[in-house]
């Protein structure tokens, strides 16, 4: 979890449908999300993304895919409530 604006974010929080919220300084407002293995940092104006490609988490719900890396669900990033993303990062089932 954040603790300063160039900290990064990291999720792994009760699941929810709905979007995480943070505050100014990057500390998680809305404990109701989850992240699997994805790191946001918010440096100025650009948003940079961290993800291990190595990990897996699974399938899919579907069961086509490994899922490598997710949001799950749509989330504010850090400093920017108005500003949302929904990130999936999976593999094809070998």
């Amino acid at each position: 979890m954040a603790t300063a604006a160039n900290s990064f974010f990291t999720g792994r929080i009760k699941k929810s449908t709905k979007g995480v919220n943070l505050n100014k300084s990057g500390q998680l407002l809305d404990k109701k999300c989850s992240m699997k293995n994805v790191e946001m940092k918010l440096d100025g104006d650009i948003l940079t993304i961290k993800i291990d490609v190595t990990k897996e988490f699974g399938p899919s719900a579907s069961g086509k895919t490994i899922i490598i890396a997710s949001t799950e669900g749509n989330i504010s990033i850090p400093e920017k409530d108005d500003v949302k993303i929904g990130l999936n990062v999976y593999k094809k089932k070998q």
